[in-house]
């Protein structure tokens, strides 16, 4: 297929997101990271082949739902990466909200086949305070994860 499908449920009490997809982190958002060449190096830094995708659901009144990617550079920095095809949508539901996003493989350089493992790790940011644009709250499914550091991620295998 052309792209990674991706859907997921967030029961959150309070919901508050007052930016935009770029800085979604200050709010309630999800954050995907890739590392597309798992078996091509082994740094504790992101370069070229890591990717961070930050999943906004918006605030369900005048900020739309939004997707931003930034990409390793050579200085071991996430960098903004534009032109990203990348789409979310969300929905508000009475315990949280529901995101879908579409990240089309190419946005990566991938091209998808059965057995490629790729560095990968899901985490989910929470603001409590409406009004606010901070990052009171970073859970992520690898308790072990470092921002930019794609050895401590997680594996995705696809099948």
């Amino acid at each position: 297929d052309e792209n990674l499908y991706f859907g997921v449920h967030i029961k959150d009490d309070i919901h508050v997101q007052t930016r935009e997809a770029k800085f979604g982190y200050l709010g309630d958002s999800l954050e995907l990271q890739f590392d597309t060449d798992l078996r091509g190096d082994f740094a504790p830094r992101v370069n070229r082949d890591d990717f961070q995708y930050i999943l906004s659901p918006g605030n369900f009144v005048d900020i739309p739902p939004g997707v931003f990617r930034f990409q390793g550079d050579d200085q071991g920095l996430l960098s903004d990466a534009l032109g990203s095809r990348a789409r979310a949508m969300a929905i508000k539901v009475s315990d949280g909200y529901q995101l879908e996003a579409v990240i089309p493989w190419s946005d990566m350089g991938i091209t998808p086949q059965s057995g490629l493992t790729i560095g990968a790790t899901l985490s989910t940011n929470d603001n409590d305070t409406p009004g606010t644009a901070k990052q009171e709250l970073m859970l992520s499914h690898v308790s072990t994860r470092l921002w930019r550091d794609p050895t401590s991620w997680g594996t995705l295998v696809l099948k």
